[in-house]
Parts: structure tokens; sequence; C-alpha cells
């Protein structure tokens, strides 16, 4: 019973994620249309750039991030964390300002503080690209032509920022519109970065002195880290990166005036990050995707953040398939399909396949319908990038916005999301397959509707009061809403039958 309740549930709530806003994107999709008509036209008015591919003496605006700029109709919505280095405003994400709360960054004293940098371009491109709301997809023919003229009349002029972390948003970009975005460049909370001194002074794994030094400072970015959590009501993390006994071998290498200390000392300099990892992956009532580690090893206790562990309950580590088919089920599979590639394979470092829709080893091919897509520079259309595929980085975030889309569907949004709602979710993804093993093997990018995630209101428009859903109550009535949503689709089913 509880097997096929749980299957109900997840493919309930993807069909109608999928159905409810066909004729809202119609209407969008006019509206953007018409917006980047005009945008197209002032910018083909602009003639001093024309003129002057330098730049000199041409009209340019200095342009922010920050809540202010945020769309009104999702400032209430759950917010989501992307973690990364070298995470600052750049000019190819303007386009994402309605949906960007704000750009942090930890500084070298463990606190975490608004990156107030600002972004200067052209000031018809600046006021331009950020009057279009991101909330809605252009279209592509739209995006295409936009893009050339941009191109054509700006040139170098506006300036273009590569980095893991935004090449890691530019995959969740598309999957996830309804989601105010936090980024967090922790750049800062390397020790080797942050306190050399203090990390180059470590003797030993018995040298309890300096190894506190450095746990208190990775306790302080916990705290703080936590008070993010908080002040933007955030519950969805992407971390795309990690630590392993090699990553603290290399910065003493490259930091440090001495030899590199044997392994139990690297171990115990390595074991100071827990602080960290446990306000990422196991903070209550926040659930997180973590990029599965490919890389190698020789011992387990080298790799200590990748494995299963109490302290990380909330995280979901994200492999990565490489299958150009279109058969795995709607509800995942628990076998892995014939033909299909996958990173890492060690199932002990993963929870969650992916497919990306593209060979990962052999010839980096795609499949034509949904692969994985990047967003290209100032959202101006996707591009399938294969040799991207193969990392786990680029199908993490894609997990997360799995995760959002079932939280946002009917069977989930009308309750808090709260401790018991993640393992319930999780529960869903997990187990709603046939057969006693876990469905890891799934292909949201096949089988979901990301574009337009439902939106949970009540029958007058409003915003239904959030119930709880750790409790027999809230249990019963989740339930209920599942036993409703069944009979309801059995009775229109039946209905059209007989038409």
């Amino acid at each position: 019973m509880q097997f096929y309740l749980k299957r109900i549930v997840f493919c309930l709530s993807l069909m109608m994620a999928e159905t409810v806003f066909s004729n809202q994107i119609t209407h969008q999709f006019v509206t953007e249309h018409n917006h980047v008509t005009d945008f197209i036209s002032e910018m083909n008015a602009d003639v001093c750039f024309q003129n002057n591919p330098s730049g000199t003496g041409c009209h340019f605006d200095n342009y922010s991030f920050g809540e202010e700029f945020l769309d009104p109709d999702i400032r209430q919505n759950e917010a989501l964390l992307i973690v990364d280095y070298d995470l600052t405003p750049a000019a190819n994400v303007l386009y994402y300002q309605d949906r960007i709360l704000n750009f942090y960054e930890v500084d070298g004293s463990a606190h975490i503080i608004p990156n107030e940098s600002h972004v200067r371009v052209p000031k018809v491109f600046g006021d331009g690209i950020t009057a279009l709301k991101s909330t809605h997809a252009i279209p592509t023919e739209s995006a295409v032509e936009l893009a050339n003229v941009i191109s054509d009349t700006y040139g170098n002029n506006i300036p273009y920022a590569t980095s893991h972390g935004l090449t890691v948003f530019a995959a969740l970009a598309d999957h996830a519109r309804n989601q105010p975005v936090v980024f967090l460049d922790i750049s800062k909370a390397q020790l080797h970065k942050a306190i050399p001194e203090v990390f180059c002074a470590v003797q030993s794994a018995e040298d309890e002195v300096h190894l506190g030094q450095l746990k208190s400072y990775a306790e302080k970015i916990e705290s703080e880290i936590t008070n993010l959590y908080k002040k933007h009501h955030i519950k969805f993390v992407n971390v795309s990166w990690g630590l392993v006994l090699n990553t603290i071998k290399s910065d003493w290498e490259n930091t440090c005036n001495s030899s590199v200390p044997d392994n139990l000392t690297l171990k115990a300099i390595l074991d100071t990050y827990q602080p960290v990892f446990k306000s990422l992956f196991g903070t209550a009532d926040v659930l997180a995707t973590h990029a599965a580690y490919q890389g190698t090893f020789n011992a387990d206790f080298e790799i200590p953040f990748e494995w299963a562990s109490e302290d990380f309950q909330n995280r979901m580590r994200v492999g990565v398939m490489g299958y150009l088919g279109n058969d795995i089920p709607l509800n995942g599979s628990a076998g892995r399909p014939h033909a299909s590639e996958v990173s890492p394979e060690n199932l002990e470092l993963v929870d969650l396949y992916l497919n990306s829709g593209c060979q990962l080893y052999s010839d980096y091919g795609c499949r034509s319908e949904d692969p994985l897509q990047l967003r290209i520079p100032y959202g101006l259309g996707t591009v399938a990038l294969p040799e991207l595929n193969i990392q786990t980085s680029f199908v993490a975030p894609v997990g997360l916005a799995y995760f959002i889309n079932l939280r946002n569907s009917p069977a989930f949004c009308q309750f808090e999301m709260n401790q018991s709602l993640i393992n319930e979710i999780k529960a869903v993804i997990l187990e709603s397959c046939e057969g006693e093993s876990a469905c890891i093997f799934h292909d949201p990018l096949l089988t979901q509707g990301f574009n337009e995630p439902f939106d949970c209101e009540a029958s007058d428009g409003t915003q239904p009061e959030k119930v709880p859903v750790d409790s027999k109550f809230g249990l019963v009535m989740l339930f209920m809403l599942v036993l409703i949503l069944s009979l309801r689709s059995f009775y229109q089913k039946s209905n059209s039958s007989h038409n």
C-alpha cells in the first residue's frame, strides 16, 4: 500500500505541475516578445556605440542586485542558495536581477557580508536587460535576434565573467524560476586563504591549539550560514564542490613554506571543516544537493565528507548518468538502463543518478530531446555542452530543481517546508518504483515540467496558510489530499473515455 501511495503522489505531482500553466505561458511569451522588440529598437538607436566601438564618451551606468529588484510575484517564496567559489556580480546575470536576492561572500573574519560590487554596462543595454522578466522564458526566435543585436551594437563593452559557480547557475536557471536566488562565495572560507598563519602552523594531528583555532573559524562560518538561511528564508541549497585529503595537501603545497605533513595531520586539518559541511547538509528544514565525488582515493578516510552520514541527513548526493534513450520511467528506475554510463561508479557515493541526456565518455553526443543545457550569457537561449555533462557539478542543480518541482506540486505545496516534508519527498523520489531496491536512476529533464512550476494558490487566488506535516494530523491531511487527487484523476479519465 505504501509503495502505491508514493507512486500515486509522484505521478500526479508531475503530471499536474505540467498542465496548470498552459494558458499563462502563451500570454507570457507574447508579453516578453513585445518587450524584446522594444529593447531591440532602443539598442539600434544607441548610435554612440555603433560609431565608437571603444565606447569612449558613450553612456554607461552601474547596476547592482538586491531585494528591491526582486519580482514581487516570487518575493515570498522559499529561496535557494548556490554555494561556490568566485561568485561575484556579473553582467551576464543582469537578466536575472528580478530573481537574485543578493550576492554574499565570506570575509577574512569568517563573517558573511553582501558583495556590493556594481556591474558597469552601457545604459541602454542595462535598462533593457533588467526590464525583461527572467521568471518568464524569452521566445527562442526573439532570444536569437536579441543576442545578435547586443553583440553587433556593444561588442566588448559588455564584460563577461566566467566561474564555476556561475556555470552551475546556468544549469539551474531554467528549472527553478519561482525561487529567489542567493549566491554565497566561500573562497575565503578556505582556511589556507583565510588564516594561512594558523593553517601552516599545524604541527601534528595532536596540535590542539592550532587545530582548535581552525575549527573555531569554521564554527563561525557555520553560525553565519545558519543566520543567512533565516534572513532570506532559504530552504534549498546547491553545493557543487567538496574537500578531500588531496585538497588539503595541495593547499599546503601552495601556501606553506614547509614540507607537507603526514596524512594523519592532513586529515586532522580536513576534519576542522566539519561545522561548515554540517551547516550545509545537516540543517533542519533545509534540503541540499551535493555533486557526488568523482575523483580517486586510496582509503575511505581521505574523503570523509563524501560518505553518507547522520550529520548530513538533508543531503542528496547527485551522480551523473549518460544515456541517450528516453525510456526511463516517470518515477525512476532501480536498475541502470542498458548502454548507459555513470559517474561515479561507486554506488556508496551517490544517492541519486540523473540523466544528462548526453554520452559521458564516448563521442560526447547528446539526444535531441531535452538534454542538459546551460543558459548562455544574458539569458538569451540555451546550449548543450556535452563535454560538461561528465561533471556531477552541473547535474546537481538539476537535482535541486527536481526536488523543488515536487515541493511546489499540488501534493506538497500547501505544507510547511520542514523535516517531515523533506523526508517524505525524498522517499517519493527514491521509493516510488517497483521492487525493494531504491529507484536511484531518474531522467527529470525529460519527464518534468520545469519551466512553469506549480503556483500554489487557493481557489480564491490567495496564498493558503502552510499546514504543518510533522504530526499525525498533517500525515492524515497528506493522505486525504493524495486520495482526492487520485479520485479526481480517475473521474476525469472515466469521463473522457465515455465521451
